[in-house]
Parts: structure tokens; C-alpha cells; sequence
């Protein structure tokens, strides 16, 4: 992928061109740091809510940023995956299926306070069937009435990068509070095939966190990555400086953004297959955790 924005592709919209150029200098030999001013300036023209130097959600960025580049370039598939959401009518069983795409799955945490949830527990909980409130009643085309249906929401299709946010923000009535909830996530092997509706296999590998310290609005953003292809080792990103970082280390309190990437020998790894890097993905997301402070 990387290989593509570094290409001069006089069709490319200015946020891509300024993506490409980014990238020039990050993968040029010799460079320590690169402040992405010109990028960012791009970014805020795209989505003018991240305009200045506040502190912005690195989720709500990243969204931001993977709609302005598909665009021009193919990058949204990697990460589009797509969900079946089924309504089920609780008298006769008529059931109602949509089809909706996705680029991050948004995790709920406990509440209240939890030492320590999983990762997979949080998925189950997304993805637990729940009935639709009295005020959004369902028109049963079978029996012909409005019913409080049962809605499902199943997994049909998994994105070559698969991300998880976990939603540590939760507004209540009166103010916004931020959840320190530990989740345990796996970090070798992520296996999801059970929750594919489709039966295909899906086996994912971690390869970066972003991390989000301290409280709402005075927090900071690190990240963790692993060099998949180069030295297999894990690496610390905070700001200017990066590094070494102990596997066991990578999870804490402070994951926020969850990067999986499908394993070689799960169907469908096209990413891998193709000889593809993910230091790509990593550099997309690390602007997401520090751009908006430049």
C-alpha cells in the first residue's frame, strides 16, 4: 500500500498527495521525526472539525482521514469489513436482515467498575441480541402489526486490518466520563471464525495500540507497534521519541485502539499474500494519535 501514495499520481486529490509526501519522509533514510504540518493542514481543509491544536478523539480522526483517502486510493478496503443486523419478530419469527459495511468495531466496557474484562467478552456484548426499545417499534410485514422486535447484529465479512475501539468515552446526563477498564486482548492469536456467519476463517495477529493516558480532554496519546517486517520486535511511539518495548508491557489500562491484521493461512490474507507492508497502517494511525497536537 505504501508503495502506491509513493507513486506520483497526478489523479490523486490533495489530501492523498500530501499522505504520499508523508510518507516519502518517513520511509527516507535518516529521519528521526517528521512534524506532518502540510498533511494536517490537508486533514483540516477535509474535515474542518479538527481545525487547530486541541486535543481530538484519534478514532474520530482516523475515520476522518480513511474517508478522505478512499477517494483516491483502495485503502478503505482493507480495512471495510461488513456486519448483518437481523430484526426477529418475538410472535411469529419473521425475520428482517440488512447488510451494513464497517471500518472499526466500537467495543462497550462494563459500566461498572471491572479489574479486568476481555476482549472477546466485549465482542460478544456487541454483538448480543437485545430488543428494540417501546419507541422504536418494528412493522412485522408477516403479521401485518408493529412489534418489539429482537435485534442481532452478526460478524459476514472481516477486513483484511481489523480494528477495535474500545469505548472508554461515555457520556452521561450531566458530563463525560472515561472508563479505565483493564481489557485483556490477545496479542498472538485472535481467532473470530465462530462469530463469522459466513464460515470463513479468520485469524488475526496484533500489531499496534494506541493508547490514550490520563483524563478527557488533558490525556495523551502513545502507541505500540511491531515491526512485523523487519525485526519482529515491539516498539514504543511516543511523540518524537520511540522505543524498545517488552511484549508483556503492551497491554494496560490506557489501550484505546485495538490493530489487528490477518495471519498467513487464514483465507482471504491478501495483505500478506501480496507482500504487502503494515508499517503503512501504523504510520496512518500514529498521525491519528499525535497529529492533532501539532
Amino acid at each position: 500500500m505504501h508503495e502506491y501514495f509513493l507513486r506520483d499520481h497526478t489523479h490523486q486529490g490533495e489530501l492523498a498527495k500530501a499522505f504520499g509526501k508523508l510518507l516519502t519522509e518517513l520511509w527516507s533514510s535518516g529521519t528521526n521525526a517528521v512534524a506532518p504540518r502540510v498533511f494536517k493542514k490537508k486533514v483540516d481543509k477535509a474535515a474542518p472539525q479538527f481545525t487547530g491544536h486541541y486535543q481530538h478523539d484519534s478514532h474520530e480522526l482516523l475515520l476522518a482521514l480513511l474517508t478522505g483517502l478512499h477517494q483516491d486510493s483502495d485503502i478503505v478496503n482493507v480495512f471495510q469489513g461488513q456486519c448483518k443486523s437481523s430484526l426477529v419478530c418475538p410472535v411469529c419469527g419473521e425475520t428482517a436482515n440488512t447488510y451494513d459495511s464497517f471500518t472499526s468495531l466500537s467495543l462497550p466496557l462494563p459500566s461498572t467498575p471491572t479489574p479486568s474484562i476481555s476482549l472477546i467478552s466485549c465482542l460478544e456484548e456487541y454483538l448480543a441480541e437485545e430488543p428494540l426499545g417501546p419507541d422504536n417499534m418494528w412493522f412485522c410485514p408477516q403479521c401485518k402489526k408493529q412489534r418489539q422486535a429482537n435485534k442481532k447484529l452478526d460478524l459476514w465479512k472481516l477486513p483484511e486490518i481489523l480494528m477495535f475501539q474500545l469505548k472508554r468515552f461515555r457520556t452521561s446526563k450531566y458530563f463525560l466520563k472515561k472508563i479505565d477498564a483493564f481489557v485483556d486482548f490477545p496479542v498472538d492469536e485472535l481467532d473470530l471464525s465462530k462469530y463469522v456467519e459466513n464460515g470463513e476463517s479468520c485469524l488475526y495477529e496484533l500489531y499496534a495500540v494506541c493508547n490514550h493516558d490520563g483524563g478527557i480532554g488533558l490525556g495523551h496519546y502513545t502507541a505500540y507497534a511491531k515491526m512485523i517486517d523487519d525485526d519482529n520486535e515491539w516498539y514504543c511511539y511516543d511523540d518524537s521519541l520511540v522505543s524498545p518495548v517488552d511484549e508483556s508491557e503492551i497491554k494496560s489500562k490506557a489501550a484505546y485502539l485495538l490493530f489487528y491484521r490477518r495471519r498467513v493461512g487464514s483465507e482471504s490474507a491478501e495483505v500478506i499474500q501480496a507482500g504487502g507492508s503494515v508499517e503503512e497502517f501504523f504510520l496512518l494511525q500514529t498521525f491519528c494519535c499525535y497529529g492533532t497536537s501539532l
